[in-house]
């Protein structure tokens, strides 16, 4: 049996006859919510440096756990909490470095 939905709660059609304000308030919200979601995130610019490149990597639980022990140990240390970007940026390095010795 279909479950009816009040004509409230409806979207699809019906968006095309809501009155040109409606729809520019509508995309004003959804703008300032993207801005705001683009401020929050924890980019720090770095998409902006020309010599980075982006990448996805799976690690697993521990290797994150540790990770994340690191930055803890880290702040305590220095104050500082290392991002995670730039401490895989250092294993690289010396992964890189490892390989490139032998």
């Amino acid at each position: 049996m279909v479950k009816r939905t009040s004509l409230k709660d409806r979207k699809g059609v019906d968006i095309l006859f809501d009155s040109t304000d409606a729809l520019e308030t509508k995309a004003q919200k959804s703008s300032d919510s993207l801005q705001s979601s683009k401020e929050d995130s924890k980019d720090y610019n770095v998409s902006k440096d020309p010599n980075l490149v982006k990448i996805t990597v799976f690690i697993r639980n521990d290797q994150m756990a540790d990770i994340e022990q690191i930055q803890v140990d880290e702040r305590r240390r220095t104050g500082i909490k290392p991002d995670k970007y730039k401490l895989a940026q250092e294993a690289y390095d010396l992964l890189i470095q490892k390989y490139k010795n032998t």
